[in-house]
């Protein structure tokens, strides 16, 4: 079957993936078909709502006069899709479309403001418990290793915590909501 992470893994080209983020790109039917991707079709009527789930290629096109509306919402087991689109972007040296970082540490500190000693193995939240707590002990597993990393390379290297906002890496464009290192008096040095 053909992905485009095979794709990048034999050419070494990163545009066919950039491509698909633009809002203007559309695949023929037929050649989703010939590579074993399912294909369905649907007509959305007035007063009718239509979800895409995560990792999901959907295109479409109005006729007539309409009115269309967009909502980006995220059920309990998002996160992990939304991890994996924010290394994604990275990768891509794209700005995420969604602040996920940000997004999952409000989640975690709520969830760490309820009762601490509660059971949440039958309770409803039980499953956000879980796919909040994965998700955010990773991210600080990364910022520790990264962190690790820049220090070892200069240990003069200034690292600000954040916490109130999302800081735009100016390399990879990646957003840092729990820290971010100040690289203004190194130009060069790290890129």
């Amino acid at each position: 079957m053909f992905t485009l992470e095979k794709y990048y893994q034999q050419t070494g080209q990163k545009e066919p993936l950039r491509c698909l983020q633009k809002k203007t790109t559309m695949f023929s039917p037929k050649i989703l078909l010939q590579n074993h991707v399912p294909v369905y079709k649907l007509v959305q009527l007035q007063e009718e709502f239509v979800g895409t789930f995560p990792r999901a290629y959907h295109a479409g096109f109005s006729h007539g006069f309409n009115c269309g509306e967009a909502v980006n919402f995220a059920a309990r087991d998002w996160f992990p899709f939304g991890g994996f689109a924010n290394e994604r972007y990275t990768f891509l040296q794209k700005k995420p479309i969604i602040p996920y970082e940000e997004i999952l540490c409000k989640e975690a500190m709520l969830l760490s403001s309820k009762n601490p000693k509660k059971d949440y193995t039958c309770d409803p939240d039980a499953d956000f418990n879980r796919f909040i707590k994965g998700p955010f002990a990773s991210l600080i597993h990364k910022y520790d290793d990264a962190i690790s990393y820049l220090k070892s390379l200069d240990r003069s290297l200034s690292i600000l915590l954040n916490l109130k906002e999302c800081v735009s890496c100016s390399i990879c464009k990646r957003d840092g909501y729990v820290a971010h290192c100040d690289t203004s008096d190194f130009p060069g040095k790290f890129y």
